[in-house]
């Protein structure tokens, strides 16, 4: 695109052909300046791609799937029972897909603030029963 001559390590590699791996027709930079282009003027459908992948890609699951699950659901958090509240910018957030982080297991949808709360108690059931005395601790010294 550039018209430039370049050194071949200027070239990402494509898949092999025949005689092994074929250079891609477009330098590096031009490349770059390419895909920048098209998620430019593509971005809801770039952030569609991304989301289809990283659904299919960490927790096993496609959209259909995830929206199934959510359904299933009520279309709340699988822990508070809220819609999601949480917003980026003037949009509402998606909720996350909860997992075992051992075992890579869905175990459901929850909304941002429930995903991050059990996310900084480590998944560890044994610290949210003691946050949970804590609490409950703490409120009947209240008098409540």
């Amino acid at each position: 695109m550039c018209g430039e001559t370049k050194d071949r390590s200027e070239f990402y590699k494509s898949k092999d052909g025949k005689y092994g791996p074929i250079l891609k027709p477009r330098c590096k930079a031009c490349d770059s300046a390419q895909a920048r282009e098209w998620f430019a003027e593509n971005s809801d459908r770039a952030k569609e791609n991304r989301r289809r992948w990283n659904l299919e890609n960490f927790y096993g699951l496609s959209v259909a799937d995830y929206n199934d699950l959510l359904r299933k659901q009520g279309g709340v958090c699988a822990i508070c029972s809220r819609p999601e509240r949480m917003r980026r910018g003037e949009k509402l957030m998606r909720m996350p897909v909860d997992h075992d982080h051992k075992t890579g297991a869905v175990r459901g949808i929850l909304c941002q603030t429930c995903n991050r709360a059990i996310g900084l108690l480590g998944d560890d059931a044994v610290l949210m029963r003691r946050a949970i005395s804590y609490l409950l601790r703490h409120r009947n010294q209240q008098g409540e």
